[in-house]
């Protein structure tokens, strides 16, 4: 792979598609060499860098949609600092590693109320490293807790990305 630079593109998956939402978010890296554009390293319906209270109310609903039935008034665990608490160190361990790899990363993290995960499921993975490294980054970032009837409560919070290596 000489001279050539591979730039990872994770997406979130969600149920509503984003022709819906209208709108796309980048993650951006490091500018590539002789340039001082930032590359877009991840994409996705929601911004990266906004905290789940600090989403616009389409942006909550696309987080909303992974959790059926929620009611209106109880909200989601979301990671304290964005998805880019996930997404860069994601996107770093996978430059780190130097192996590329493509496919389906769902996990599932229990959070309790005081926004620490307390377990990890990995339920989709493209090989156990990359499945073991995700594990121990969900329960080491902060979350903000989810929210039950008024109070901060155990919940589960759910990662479902696409994998995908672009030239």
């Amino acid at each position: 792979m000489k001279n050539t630079q591979i730039f990872l593109t994770f997406i979130i998956s969600v149920l509503l598609s984003f022709s819906a939402i209208g709108k796309t978010y980048y993650l951006e890296g490091d500018s590539r060499l002789g340039s001082r554009f930032k590359t877009r390293i991840a994409s996705g319906p929601v911004p990266f860098d906004k905290r789940y209270q600090d989403m616009s109310v389409k942006q909550q609903a696309i987080i909303r949609s992974n959790y059926e039935n929620m009611p209106v008034d109880e909200t989601p665990p979301f990671p304290r600092h964005g998805l880019q608490s996930i997404y860069r160190p994601l996107i770093k361990y996978q430059n780190l590693a130097q192996r590329l790899r493509r496919g389906d990363l769902i996990a599932i993290a229990l959070i309790d109320e005081k926004g620490m995960a307390k377990e990890v499921e990995v339920y989709a993975a493209p090989d156990k490293e990359i499945a073991q490294f995700l594990a121990t980054l969900l329960l080491e970032i902060a979350y903000d807790p989810g929210i039950c009837s008024g109070k901060p409560c155990q919940t589960e919070y759910l990662i479902d990305v696409g994998l995908d290596i672009k030239f």
